[in-house]
């Protein structure tokens, strides 16, 4: 299900020769299904020589009145049981960077650092909120990239 709001902020902040700047999005409301909270819930993943389990599966037969939603065969029964609340706010980039003014006559130097993708604040228990067919199977997360750099205008 689609989001009720989609947001996007961002804010710069220079103090002396420093500066510092990020951007935000995020989303309110909207659901996810959570397909791999689903498929990795097979009794044969709990097994001892299985080394890629998750969790999950051993909360599986916890209660023997639980509805089983994958049968022996494999065959998925979907549920809305997996729906979860999509909200987030992921945040996109932060940069920091210090100038050397006329360090070198008619030559400004910068030097900055920045991460892109450093966090994301949900309650969702997947990999990532964020789809756009509302299903998640995602099987990795979001790259984190860091970026040091040196910018010289003469």
């Amino acid at each position: 299900m689609r989001p009720n709001w989609t947001f996007g902020f961002g804010f710069n902040f220079s103090y002396k020769d420093f500066d510092l700047s990020s951007s935000f999005r995020g989303q309110f409301g909207g659901q996810v299904y959570n397909s791999r909270r689903l498929t990795s819930g097979w009794v044969d993943n709990a097994l001892p020589d299985n080394s890629n389990s998750l969790s999950n599966v051993l909360d599986f037969y916890t209660d023997s009145a639980n509805i089983n939603f994958i049968n022996n065969d494999g065959n998925v029964k979907f549920s809305d049981y997996y729906l979860e609340d999509a909200t987030f706010l992921r945040c996109e980039n932060i940069a920091l960077g210090y100038s050397l003014n006329n360090l070198i006559e008619k030559i400004n130097i910068r030097i900055y650092g920045a991460l892109s993708n450093p966090f994301i604040i949900t309650k969702y228990s997947g990999q990532d909120p964020e789809n756009f067919n509302s299903i998640d199977n995602n099987f990795y997360p979001r790259p984190k990239s860091y970026t040091l750099g040196l910018t010289m205008d003469f």
